[in-house]
Parts: C-alpha cells; structure tokens; sequence
C-alpha cells in the first residue's frame, strides 16, 4: 500500500492577527469553508499547493479574475471538450490572499480508457491540421486585442447630450457606462476561451512527448527532452528583439553616445532631436511601443509591476545595456543555428538507438507534433500575461477614476481592491444615485473598507505561506501540473522534508535539470524587476520564477535557480536558448540561498550545491 503523504490541514491553516474578515475581499467559492461536511472532506483529499510559478506574493481581489478565467476554461477543455486520459483540470482556493491550486486527477483505468478514445478522436482532429488551428487561434487573439482596447469608460454627463435625442437611440449613457463594463467581460472571457481552445492540447502533446521519449530511452534526462523540443520564433521573444534592433540602429547611426550619456528615458528625446539621425531613432523607437512594449515587468499577474510603455527606463536600461555588449564585441543575439545543430544531433542519436521500425515511427511521430506546436505555449503567455493584462488594467484604471470622481475611491488604483462581482455592484450603485445628482450608498463606506483591505494584504505579504496544503495524490498525471509548474512526486517529498529543517541547514538542492553544464559562481537572488538591474556579469540567477521581460539579463549571467518551473516552463527553454546551465523547480532555493552565497549549479544531474555561505 502507497504511503499516505499530508500536509497540514487547509481549514487549520492559522488566522494572522488583524486580518479578521479577510474572507470577504474574494467571491465565496474561493475560499477553503467548514460548513458544509461534503466540501470539507472534498478540500482534505486534495492536495493545494501553493502558486508560486504564476503568483507568489499575495493576489490583489481584482487581479484574480485572471485565476477564474483560466480557472474554468482549462477545466472545460480537459474535463468537458478533449477529454484529458488522466486529469479533469485544477481546482483553486485562497487562503490569506496566496492562490493555492489542487490537480484533479483521475485514477479508475477503465474512466482513462474510456476518456483516451474519446481524447485521441477529438484532439487528433486539431494535431492533424495544427498549422491551420494555430493561425486562426492567432487571428482571434489579435481580434480580442484590438475589441478590448476599443472598450470606452465615460463617466456620467452632468445632463443628457442632446444627441440622446437627436440620435432617437432610446436610451442615456447610464446604460452605455453599464454595456461598455458587460461588454469588456464578455470580450475578456472569450479572449480566455479562445486561449484554452488549443492550451490543453499543447501542454497535453508535451507530456505524450516526455512519456513516449521516456519510454523508449527510461534513462533519459528531463535536460535531454528540453533540447529535443527548442523554442527559438515566438512573439514572447519580439520585445527583447525589438530592443536589440534599436541597439543595432543606434551604433549604425551614430547615436550611441548620446544615448548613453543619458540616465533616464526622458533625457533621451531633447537630446536625440537635435539631430536628424537622433529623429530618425526616436521615430523607431516610437514605432516598436505599439504592441511590443506592453511587455510587463514582472509575471504578468500584478497590476502593481509596470509595463515598459509605463515605465520607458526599463527598455531603455536593456538597450544601454545591448550597447555596451555590442561596443565590447559581443553577440547579443541567442545562437539559434547552434541550438538547432545540437537538437539534430540528439534527435539524430536518439533515434539511430531505436531497433524496431514501430518505434522510430512512435518517436517521429510525438517529435514532430510536439515541435510543430512548441511556439504555441509561448506565444499564449505573450497575449495573456503581457499584451491582454496591460490592457486589462489600464481599462480598469479609467474605470477607478470614474469612482474617483464620484467619492467611492480615493484613488484609481483602489479598485483592484475589489473582486470584480463587487465592482458591478458598485457601479450600478453609482449609477443609480448619479442620474439623481445625489451621493452613491457605496461612497459612505468604501472608502473605510479599502483602508482595511490594504492593511490586510500588508499582514499577507509578512506571512510565510505553506508550499502545500491537504493530501498528495497517489498518482500525479494532470499535463499542467508537472509540465508547466514541474511538480513531481520526489517534489512533493522535496516539500515535506522543507516543512522539517531550516532553510539554512541546507546545503544542497534537487530540482529539475533543465538546461545542461555546469556553472559555479555567485549568486544573485532576485524577486523582482527591481532586482534584475543588480545583476552582475558572471553571476547566477536565484529566483521564484523567471519573466519575460528579464530576457536581458541572459546575456550576462552564468546560470540559473528557480523555485517553479517544469522542463517546458519559459525559464528551461530561455536557458536553452542561450545555453546556460539551470536547475528549475527546487521549490526552496531563494529561502536556502542568499545573495553573495558561492553556489554550484549542475544542469545535468539538477543539483544545487551551497559551497560557502557569504558572510552576513
């Protein structure tokens, strides 16, 4: 009989001092509740581990709608449309503002087999015609962008225009307030729907590929895989390109030393005017912000961590930074050819071991699939963790003046205070009482309640949350789970012996070998886009999970530590990319390791070894 492996109970999870009440930032079927003895025993036979990859500080009541949007559509297409083998989807709750997620997995053989027919029928039909489901999956995203940026919040007129009568519309603007906020939802859930139509199936063909491949060779590292499927053409990557143009354009056009006298972004353009070639940069510049620049600075789930088109010194310290590299000599592009010669020749020797025609058929077959569908997962987290979620927030923004203007918020970005059923309430409220000229009922008391909400995510924030909750599965086979967040069973073990010893007694790590070689150095723990500009050349990378928007900081550093990650997450393919040693998913690596810590990082065997502390 298998072990039973618990964490501790989710309803005993402790109450922090001064957050009584916490429960009512989030809608009801987020939260953990003793109520009700059927929920109960449901939340103890799951086991809830901690979103780390996605959000590992407290989540704000509004920046979760991204949760519930994926949430039901990843569970729809697995459960309902494709039918996953082995899973029905992710679960989630939140307990003290963490976002805690449970794998729903199915272990009854005959309800796989049952489901793999139905699995491989449905989704065969989308793996056959890829190219096709891709480019129309591409068009309906670009279409969700363009729909959502057309969304226009105008506040309520002191009186009517006269073209409600004119116009013989039969209806006031406190209607169009309340179409444009029903119709920017409807626009946000189709945009995840569309998302999700080919989600499941991607991450669904990374995980055939891995078991396949590991099949035929049992021996074979997570490493290994990683660079059998690279990912070298995606619009995730056009940001950083788009900044190493720039970079180009300057040295061609003599500009560079203008550019690096400068120390902000706004002593750049008085500078560049002078000039025609210093115009002629601006005008590129210029040219890129529109979409590329809506890349976010941090995961993409916080409305707090600014966009480059928010924050124009983040793009301008990377092109600085691109100068110097190439003023020195050095490449600033990621070796492509050399990462596709070296995924032939695995491909190739692999493949030369196989005796039986059946399985160089098996192994050509999920090869090529899986490389046909590789840009897909990353493309998606271009869309939704960067283009979509700026916009999304920034329509949020001019909504939060609206209440502003009207006494229910003090300031604009109070509104991602409020759960996003909340906001509809409030603002029929505020309509309500706006075609009166009278004060909304919500204005006597929100402004109070958001003070508490804030003190709340305070106390959050200085609380350590569990890496787990509940029970662990005795059989762990949902794609997400162990190709995207990389948790395994020895992960879970990895989690139980954390709860037992202190992060400083530790002095070597397990995680999932992502990227190979070997890189020994000092390390750099960074926990957010602030950080990433104290990185030093040479140094390695310690932190939860990489962004995108961190590209940069590859060209200088010599390895990299994550907290969450799988073999396919984006830090594993970055580090492939530009051939750097990693060890991803160690789940505790920036609680053990300290900045100026001298670790060694081995990218073959996924170990991370503390060689000397820094002095404190």
């Amino acid at each position: 009989m298998a072990r039973e492996r618990k964490f501790m109970n989710p309803h005993e999870v402790p109450q922090i001092p001064g957050t009584e009440g916490w429960e009512r930032m989030y809608p009801r079927y987020y939260l953990f509740r003793r109520d009700n003895p059927e929920q109960e025993k449901y939340e103890n036979s799951q086991m809830w581990f901690l979103d780390n990859a996605h959000v590992p500080l407290p989540q704000f009541p509004l920046d979760l709608y991204a949760h519930e949007m994926w949430w039901v559509t990843m569970a729809q297409e697995a459960n309902k449309t494709y039918l996953i083998p082995g899973a029905k989807g992710i679960d989630q709750r939140v307990v003290n503002g963490y976002v805690y997620i449970s794998p729903l997995v199915i272990e009854d053989p005959q309800e796989i087999k049952r489901r793999e027919e139905i699995f491989h029928k449905r989704a065969g039909q989308y793996y056959m015609n890829w190219p096709e489901a891709f480019d129309r999956w591409t068009k309906n995203m670009d279409k969700s962008t363009e729909d959502m940026k057309s969304i226009n919040f105008i506040d309520l007129p002191e009186i009517e225009p006269e073209s409600t009568i004119t116009s013989k519309r039969g209806y006031g603007e406190s209607y169009t307030l309340l179409k444009e906020y029903s119709r920017f939802w409807d626009i946000v859930y189709l945009a995840w729907q569309y998302d999700f139509e080919l989600m499941v199936l991607a991450y669904g063909a990374y995980m055939a590929f891995m078991f396949t491949v590991k099949g035929l060779f049992p021996d074979i590292s997570p490493e290994t895989l990683g660079r059998m499927i690279p990912v070298l053409d995606t619009k995730l990557y056009r940001p950083t390109e788009e900044l190493q143009k720039l970079s180009k354009l300057a040295l061609d056009l003599g500009v560079t030393d203008a550019i690096m006298a400068c120390k902000k972004w706004t002593e750049v353009p008085p500078k560049l005017q002078q000039s025609d070639p210093g115009r002629k940069w601006l005008q590129e510049f210029e040219a890129a912000r529109d979409p590329w620049f809506e890349m976010n600075t941090g995961t993409g789930w916080y409305h707090t961590d600014p966009t480059w088109n928010q924050n124009l010194d983040t793009p301008f310290s990377n092109i600085r930074s691109f100068i110097e590299a190439l003023k020195a000599g050095r490449s600033i592009a990621r070796p492509k050819d050399e990462v596709l010669k070296e995924r032939d020749k695995i491909v190739g020797e692999y493949r030369s071991l196989l005796k039986k025609e059946e399985d160089k058929k098996a192994f050509d077959g999920i090869w090529g699939l899986t490389t046909q569908i590789a840009q897909f997962p990353e493309d998606h987290m271009w869309y939704c963790s960067h283009l979509h979620r700026g916009i999304f927030f920034q329509k949020m923004r001019d909504l939060g003046q609206i209440f502003v203007n009207h006494s229910v918020l003090q300031d604009k970005e109070d509104i991602f205070y409020l759960n996003r059923w909340e906001i509809n309430q409030h603002l029929y409220d505020l309509i309500a009482a706006g075609v009166k000229n009278i004060k909304p009922v919500c204005s006597y008391y929100m402004p109070e309640e958001i003070e508490k909400r804030k003190q709340f995510m305070k106390k959050f924030q200085e609380w350590t949350p569990p890496l787990a909750l509940g029970t662990a599965p005795a059989v762990l086979n949902e794609p997400f789970t162990i190709t995207l967040w990389g948790i395994t069973d020895e992960k879970i073990d990895t989690w139980l012996m954390a709860e037992k010893v202190k992060p400083e007694k530790i002095t070597e790590l397990k995680g999932i070998p992502a990227s190979t070689g070997v890189a020994e150095g000092k390390a750099r723990v960074c926990l957010s886009a602030d950080q990433i500009k104290e990185l030093q050349s040479g140094e390695i990378l310690v932190t939860r999970i990489t962004s995108p928007a961190w590209a940069p900081a590859f060209q200088s550093i010599s390895g990299c530590v994550t907290d969450f990650g799988g073999v396919f997450s984006h830090a594993a393919i970055v580090c492939r990319s530009f051939k750097l040693p990693a060890v991803l998913g160690t789940s505790i690596g920036t609680d053990v390791i300290k900045t100026g810590d001298r670790i060694r990082v081995d990218g073959e065997k996924g170990i991370v070894t503390v060689i000397e502390r820094a002095k404190r």
